[in-house]
C-alpha cells in the first residue's frame, strides 16, 4: 500500500485503479532505466561541449551548415542513438545527419530519433555507401576506438584501417568540406608511480590488440 499523500491532491482527475497504477509504475521504471542507459553518452556529450566552448562542431562547418539550404553531416562510427548525431540534428534542422555504425553496433529497431537523422549500417568504416563529394562535414571523433593500425585478423591489404578510412572520408567530403576527429594518447602526463605502471600496461594491451596507443 502506498502511504497517504502529505498534501492535498487534485480531485480534477479520477483516482487511478490498481491496474492503471501498475502500468504507471512499469512505465516509470522503463523511463528510469532509459535515463540510466543514456547517462554516459550525455555526460560525454556535455563534457565535449564544455571543452569546445559550448560547441558541438569544432570547425567552421557550423557556419556553413547555418547558411546551407540543406546540409549533410556524417557521424562516422558514432553511437546510433541519443548522442552527438541526434543533438546536431536537433540544432541544425536544415541538415540531414547520417550515423554510420558497424552492423554489430546497430541500434534496436523502432527507436525513433530526430526526423532529419538517418542510421546507416555498414560492415566496416572504409567502404561507405555514399557518392563522392556528398558531405559538408564528417565527424570521426571515435575512430581511435574502432580502427586498428595493424590488425593481424584483417583481410585488408597492409592491415592499416586508418589509411583506408581517411581515404574514404576524403572521397565523401565536398570540396572545402571539414573533417573533425579526436586523438587520444595512452601515455599519462606527469604520472605518479602507480599511474606510470598503469599507462605502460594500457599501451601494451592496446598494441597487443592492434590499436595505436
Amino acid at each position: 500500500m502506498r502511504p497517504s499523500a502529505a498534501r492535498p491532491v487534485s480531485t480534477f482527475l479520477p483516482a487511478a485503479v490498481e491496474a492503471d497504477l501498475k502500468e504507471i509504475f512499469i512505465c516509470a521504471e522503463k523511463e528510469r532505466q532509459a535515463l540510466e542507459n543514456i547517462k554516459p553518452a550525455t555526460w560525454n556529450l556535455e563534457a565535449s561541449k564544455m571543452l569546445n566552448g559550448d560547441k558541438l562542431l569544432t570547425s567552421p562547418a557550423a557556419q556553413v551548415l547555418a547558411n546551407a539550404d540543406q546540409g549533410r553531416v556524417l557521424d562516422l562510427g558514432g553511437q546510433p542513438a541519443c548522442d552527438w548525431a541526434w543533438q546536431v540534428a536537433v540544432e541544425h534542422r536544415n541538415t540531414v545527419v547520417y550515423t554510420v555504425a558497424v552492423e554489430t553496433n546497430a541500434t534496436k529497431p523502432g527507436l525513433k530519433g530526430p526526423s532529419n537523422h538517418r542510421l546507416v549500417t555498414a560492415s566496416n568504416l572504409w567502404t561507405l555507401p555514399f557518392p563522392d563529394a556528398h558531405f559538408d562535414l564528417i565527424s570521426a571523433r571515435s575512430l581511435y576506438s574502432v580502427l586498428h593500425s595493424l590488425n593481424p585478423t584483417s583481410s585488408v591489404v597492409n592491415g592499416d584501417e586508418y589509411d583506408l578510412c581517411l581515404r574514404e572520408c576524403h572521397r565523401c567530403l565536398k570540396p572545402g568540406g571539414y573533417l573533425e576527429y579526436s586523438l587520444l594518447d595512452a601515455e599519462v602526463l606527469r604520472p605518479g608511480r602507480h599511474a606510470q605502471a598503469l599507462s605502460v600496461e594500457f599501451a601494451f594491451n592496446l598494441k597487443t590488440r592492434g590499436y595505436d596507443p
